[in-house]
């Protein structure tokens, strides 16, 4: 189950966690540059929407069926989540249209919950525990492709690596993604990709998941994949984004951002 097979049908395709879009980093946007004469110009979809009527019957389909959804706002999420007596920002019907969700979680399981800063304890207190993924059937019931990235926030612990951490990683994290999708997987036939940090996933071996090389190079898809069990489906696991908190070959903890900025007392500098 590669990217190309289970998301936009095409090939090569970043990752969420690689995907520099939303921050305006995108790295073929040039390839599109606008056009220069009024025959070079394009109306956009909104334009098309509110051309007409017909338009918008006709093109709001293809705009909802046909696209990836990605969500990063946690408030946001969870205002989609809501049960339908709390109502919905967006028409139930548009949501029903959707076949193909990413969602980009800023989630703090393991460490300390004071980094980031926040300006609001409601924030801090949120991010300390999963969204209600279960409400994923309900607001989106026909997508059929569903990929989960979490951030490098995740994991935060310098006292223990995530290796000595693995119950809890299961218990906390594992386990409840498979409860909350399971139902996804099995009655829709949704495929379920999680992204984790480098720094959690690749100390997963203890687990003993069954491991499948799969991914593409291009869009840092690549590498062994784990599956994780939900009987009679599973989902997968994939490395994400690169951890700024790793651990050496001693064993210490360090940032892989002080390395970068020279700052890092065990690291040797040449010039």
């Amino acid at each position: 189950m590669e990217r190309r097979i289970v998301a936009r049908g095409v090939s090569p395709y970043i990752w969420p966690h690689h995907d520099k879009c939303l921050c305006g980093g995108a790295m073929m946007c040039q390839f599109w540059p606008p056009g220069t004469g009024i025959c070079g110009c394009t109306i956009g979809a909104l334009g098309w929407l509110r051309a007409c009527r017909q338009a918008y019957v006709e093109g709001i389909e293809v705009l909802y069926s046909t696209n990836t959804f990605v969500v990063e706002s946690r408030d946001l999420l969870d205002s989609l989540l809501r049960s339908a007596d709390c109502g919905y920002i967006l028409l139930q019907q548009h949501l029903a249209m959707i076949k193909s969700l990413e969602l980009r979680l800023e989630v703090l399981l393991f460490g300390d919950a004071s980094q980031p800063r926040f300006s609001r304890k409601s924030d801090m207190d949120k991010m300390r525990q999963l969204p209600n993924l279960a409400g994923l059937t309900t607001s989106f019931p026909n997508i059929h492709s569903l990929i989960i990235s979490f951030s490098d926030y995740l994991y935060n612990d310098w006292d223990v690596r995530p290796a000595a951490r693995l119950l809890d990683i299961d218990r906390l994290l594992l386990r409840p993604l498979a409860a909350a999708l399971g139902h996804l997987m099995t009655e829709q036939e949704t495929h379920v990709v999680v992204e984790l940090p480098s720094n959690v996933f690749r100390d997963l071996g203890g687990l003993k998941l069954k491991e499948e090389p799969r991914g593409d190079e291009w869009g840092d898809g690549k590498g062994l994949w784990l599956r994780y069990p939900t009987e009679p489906s599973y989902y997968w696991i994939k490395q994400g984004v690169e951890s700024d908190l790793f651990w050496d070959c001693e064993g210490r903890p360090r940032r892989l951002s002080n390395i970068v900025n020279n700052t890092d007392r065990h690291h040797t500098h040449l010039t």
